[in-house]
């Protein structure tokens, strides 16, 4: 039987490539990266990964993944889980409004924590290239 998938559709065994990607393509480690990434970077890294791909079809699909998970996320209990990488989650905690913080009519304030938990891998591959750089 032979397979739908190909080649660069399958997922890396590298623990610093979150992303599938083509085979042949280099892998830059974690500590090679620039500072900060930005979206267009961002875009740019991806489109190199994928050259039949323009900029802007990869725009396009980062845009379909965040309206995606933005959606989730505003879910009550709303999670998302992406593999090898790690979970995002948003928690809800109502306090009770004292001191400086009560406002006239209301008893309660609600606050919000983002918390993103990642995989075993991502943080060890995060640790390795900390250690790497001290």
């Amino acid at each position: 039987m032979l397979s739908r998938v190909s080649s660069w559709q399958k997922a890396s065994t590298n623990v610093t490539t979150l992303f599938f990607r083509p085979k042949n393509t280099p892998v830059r480690n974690l500590t090679e990266m620039e500072a900060n990434m930005n979206h267009r970077q961002t875009i740019s890294r991806v489109a190199r990964c994928f050259p039949d791909l323009t900029r802007q079809q990869v725009e396009d699909i980062l845009a379909v993944l965040s309206d995606l998970w933005t959606e989730e996320l505003q879910r009550p209990d709303g999670e998302i889980l992406l593999r090898g990488f790690g979970k995002l989650r948003i928690e809800v905690q109502h306090i009770r409004a004292a001191g400086v913080m009560k406002q006239p009519g209301r008893t309660t304030l609600r606050r919000l924590y983002f918390r993103f938990r990642p995989t075993p891998q991502l943080r060890a591959a995060i640790q390795t290239a900390l250690e790497e750089d001290t």
